[in-house]
């Protein structure tokens, strides 16, 4: 029983003499991942640096002295949302 991870009824449940507290191996193997799965974070990081780049141009223009405009949070989390869904 990994008793970092585990809930604490069920190690309460579990009679002491029972249990062996052992680090779980399967943490450490989903840490590994292999080169499909590192170049798809690579290609997410960059797809969301160049929203969050456009997001910032639209929110610079959009907060000028000259547009008036008036945003609420959520008309900001709203674009960006859009801007990550594209």
């Amino acid at each position: 029983m990994d008793v970092a991870t585990c809930n604490l009824a069920l190690y309460r449940a579990v009679p002491k003499a029972s249990i062996l507290e052992k680090t779980s191996p399967i943490p450490l193997k989903k840490a590994i991942k292999n080169k499909t799965e590192i170049e798809g974070f690579r290609n997410c990081h960059i797809r969301d640096g160049a929203a969050k780049t456009a997001w910032l141009a639209w929110l610079s223009e959009t907060l000028t002295e000259e547009n008036k405009e008036e945003l609420t949070e959520v008309d900001v989390a709203d674009k960006l949302e859009e801007y990550n869904s594209r």
